[in-house]
């Protein structure tokens, strides 16, 4: 039985990616163990809930203040290789500026008896200590960007420290994996361009899709009545918060209550709430993070799926594709997408599923208020879409993980 490692710098809860991942793998009767991080927060009980459902066997490291020790000293070394960084082209000393789990991570590993035969690492924080666990153990290891990391929280064309750290680091290492996946084509793209003129040893796009099993057909699911006559439109995310295009959305739907109803999924921050919510809650409902199953399911009540991305707000957020678009999509939504290089890319593939509008708050009512003259259409074409989805779905894109695996 082939023993598979799989590693994070966040835990099952906050990386869907990794516990489908998981899931598959154990499906196919391999002996899996996860290193993971205990962050604190909402995210905890759904840890322990999904880790007691599926019997995974994981060994959680703390990212809190206790054991205050082990904080104390992984914080050091992070400051210290922030500054030796500027200096220093060390492998070890990229990866502590960019995450202290790093370190967290590879004390962990190089003192346990862990002995799996294939290692899979996800999070930028975790690339640097798969690789080392790979040269100690002479094990070969495999990387999934599901981000462009050296991209969060900046533009294209701009750099930080940790953006540069986390260039050279990709840089280094990503030709040494005997694979690389990506969440997107155009993350792909621009992880190919970042190591030429080396080559990537295998490439793949695994869609980060879910499993068909999640989403509810069309016509079986329940409304409330008293809201049927409204556009249901929804938006989720883990944080509901500023600077995610929220703003725009909100103020483009005010004028439109009489017609249009928003529901809000996840974790709600405060003074967001208190300046947007709040003075909105006649029209807009907010739902505290669900599962992701019971998240799917519930997404399949609604009419329209917002993916509101800014290009301002980083490069990573132009090109990546959302776990929210692929959930609509599986869910037959009609979406609503802002206009970033990937999300015009996918709905030009799939244009009977949605439409793209600028980011800006007057395109997007206009668009919302078109979609509400069309919320008939939208509804009766729901299965259409819903059916035509379920090839992209989880199912089909798993299949992939198996062959890069033994290939």
């Amino acid at each position: 039985m082939k023993k598979i490692l799989l590693l994070t710098t966040s835990n099952l809860a906050t990386n869907p990616r990794l516990l489908k991942e998981a899931l598959y793998l154990k499906s196919l009767d391999f002996e899996i163990k996860i290193v993971a991080f205990k962050i604190g927060g909402w995210s905890e009980i759904t840890d322990e809930r999904l880790v007691g459902k599926h019997g995974f066997a994981i060994q959680y490291l703390s990212a809190l203040r206790k054991p205050v020790a082990r904080w104390f000293f992984s914080s050091i070394i992070q400051k210290v290789s922030h500054f030796l960084s500027l200096v220093f082209n060390s492998k070890a000393v990229m990866a502590y500026t960019i995450s202290k789990r790093s370190w967290l991570l590879w004390n962990y590993l190089k003192r346990s008896n862990v002995s799996p035969d294939f290692i899979i690492a996800h999070n930028i924080g975790a690339l640097y200590p798969s690789w080392k666990m790979s040269l100690k153990r002479n094990i070969p290891f495999a990387f999934d960007v599901e981000d462009y990391h050296p991209g969060e929280g900046v533009l294209k064309g701009r750099s930080t420290v940790s953006s540069r750290c986390k260039e050279n680091i990709m840089r280094d290492l990503l030709p040494k994996a005997r694979y690389v996946s990506f969440a997107s084509p155009l993350i792909m793209k621009e992880c190919i361009k970042l190591c030429q003129p080396v080559a990537l040893q295998k490439v793949e796009v695994i869609n980060n899709s879910f499993p068909t099993s999640e989403f509810v057909r069309p016509g079986m699911q329940l409304h409330n009545s008293k809201e049927d006559d409204k556009l249901q439109v929804v938006w989720f995310s883990q944080n509901i918060n500023h600077s995610r295009g929220l703003e725009q959305a909100i103020e483009a739907l005010e004028p439109m209550i009489d017609n249009v109803s928003l529901t809000l999924i996840g974790e709600s921050h405060q003074p967001f709430y208190d300046h947007w919510i709040s003075p909105n809650n006649h029209f807009i409902k907010v739902i505290s993070p669900i599962s992701q199953e019971e998240l799917n399911t519930l997404l399949c009540s609604f009419d329209v799926g917002l993916a509101i991305e800014l290009n301002s707000a980083d490069f990573n957020r132009q090109i990546c594709l959302t776990n929210k678009i692929w959930a609509y999509f599986q869910a037959g939504l009609f979406i609503l997408a802002t206009d970033t290089p990937s999300q015009i890319q996918f709905l030009s593939e799939h244009s009977n599923h949605g439409r793209v509008c600028k980011q800006g708050v007057e395109d997007i009512r206009s668009h919302i208020n078109d979609l509400v003259k069309r919320r008939a259409e939208i509804r009766s074409s729901k299965l259409k879409r819903y059916s035509y989805a379920q090839s992209f779905a989880w199912d089909s894109e798993s299949l992939k993980i198996n062959k890069l695996i033994g290939s």
